[in-house]
């Protein structure tokens, strides 16, 4: 037997390795209740949770069969987002400095 570069553990400090690293206290109840909650309400809602799967895979696969107006549409939405992205700190910024007591 090899002696280990610490020296010998002692029992307690064998034990102490051994306890669990969360132990029930440190748990807030409300995060187990809610836990509960959403177990116990599974299989009540299971045929909704699976039409929410389905509607998820139905929305990634629709640019599949895309026409070619949709994919125009689409592209439209895409500048629109990317414009508004570009102008949103300076439009922020010059709301905030024509604030009013009464916007405040």
């Amino acid at each position: 037997m090899t002696a280990s570069v610490c020296g010998p553990a002692s029992a307690s400090q064998r034990r102490d390795r051994l306890k669990p690293v969360l132990t029930q206290k440190q748990i807030p109840k409300p995060f187990l209740a809610s836990i509960l909650f959403v177990v116990l309400s599974l299989p009540v809602h299971a045929g909704e949770l699976r039409n929410a799967a389905n509607d998820a895979i139905a929305l990634g696969k629709a640019p599949l069969h895309w026409h070619h107006a949709q994919w125009q549409r689409f592209g439209e939405g895409a500048v629109a987002v990317a414009i508004v992205g570009l102008f949103d700190k300076p439009i922020e910024d010059a709301i905030q400095r024509n604030r009013s007591k009464f916007t405040n």
